[in-house]
């Protein structure tokens, strides 16, 4: 099934980013930016806040929209072969 949204229609949106990790789902969020055929997220978290970097050459996933009908959802498949 293909995707609703391209990685470059994401930009300056709020997202989230659902990380499948061998059976282990995470679920975070940031602001996305779109440059230079790269989609990077700012993801705030206690622990330490860092960018997720997603290369529109090679992206696998599916982005819809999210169950908060407020925002996006990119989820990556069985993240731990990237």
């Amino acid at each position: 099934m293909a995707s609703a949204y391209k990685l470059r229609d994401l930009h300056a949106q709020q997202v989230q980013v659902e990380l499948d990790l061998g059976g282990r789902c995470v679920t975070m969020s940031g602001v996305a930016e779109y440059d230079n055929g790269e989609l990077r997220i700012a993801v705030e978290d206690p622990a330490g806040d860092f960018t997720l970097v997603l290369n529109a050459a090679h992206w696998k996933g599916d982005i819809t929209d999210a169950p908060d009908g407020k925002s996006v959802l990119i989820r990556l498949h069985d993240a731990t072969r990237y």
